[in-house]
């Protein structure tokens, strides 16, 4: 096979596993796939953008202008500016893992009828075989931040209880919470400390900041500052 021919079909394979991955994770931007399928590859970003593009204009992807950055997804529902930020968090996790886990199942928007989560992360240990879960909600500070109370429900309501993983750990998981600014992150933590009756585990991160610690992992400072397209 000539180099030529390598190259191609390296190319197809990528375009093959990038389809796919949106087509799981719901809906990424151009950072995002940068990120998976670009990383730490001289002028990454402006390959992402031109392979995106050209399996727009085959008709393989749907593309929309969200904040300042395209969106791709293949047929989606619902706000992608609320799931890019899920998905962030989601990459964020996975990054993170030690060598030892890995993430076992993502889930998205599962419905405990008291609440319906962002997020629900299950990660395994390699070693011992254990798990560990955890919620994820993804503010954006639209409405009045009610989810310390709904979790405090549904575990003293015990409505979780006939999920799968329940059998599979000794604690309640604890809630992960990604909002936007400090303004809002001190508002949640206020009604953490005022409506937390059932000492429940609530963490609190700013999107920018999961964002930025990706996009410094996968590319140079140079290549983050580029702007999107």
């Amino acid at each position: 096979m000539s180099r030529i021919q390598s190259t191609k079909l390296r190319g197809s394979l990528r375009d093959s596993l990038i389809l796919q991955t949106i087509e799981k994770w719901g809906v990424l931007n151009t950072d995002q796939i940068q990120a998976m399928f670009f990383a730490g590859i001289a002028y990454g970003q402006r390959k992402a953008q031109d392979r995106l593009l050209y399996l727009h204009r085959c008709g393989k992807l749907q593309r929309k202008m969200v904040a300042g950055t395209y969106c791709y997804y293949l047929d989606t529902k619902g706000l992608l500016k609320h799931r890019i930020g899920v998905n962030w968090s989601r990459m964020w996790t996975e990054q993170n893992l030690p060598s030892w886990e890995k993430l076992h199942s993502w889930s998205y928007e599962q419905d405990y009828k008291i609440l319906r989560c962002d997020g629900f992360v299950a990660v395994k240990n390699n070693m011992t075989g254990t798990f560990r879960f955890s919620f994820l909600e993804m503010d954006r500070g639209t409405n009045a931040f009610d989810k310390v109370q709904k979790y405090n429900k549904l575990y003293i309501e015990e409505k979780y209880l006939s999920w799968w993983w329940v059998k599979l750990t000794a604690r309640f998981p604890p809630i992960q919470v990604v909002t936007l600014t400090p303004a809002r992150k001190s508002v949640i933590q206020s009604e953490i400390e005022r409506g937390n009756e059932h000492n429940l585990e609530f963490k609190i991160v700013l999107l920018d900041d999961i964002r930025g610690e990706v996009m410094k992992r996968c590319c140079s400072p140079t290549k983050v500052q580029e702007q999107t397209h």
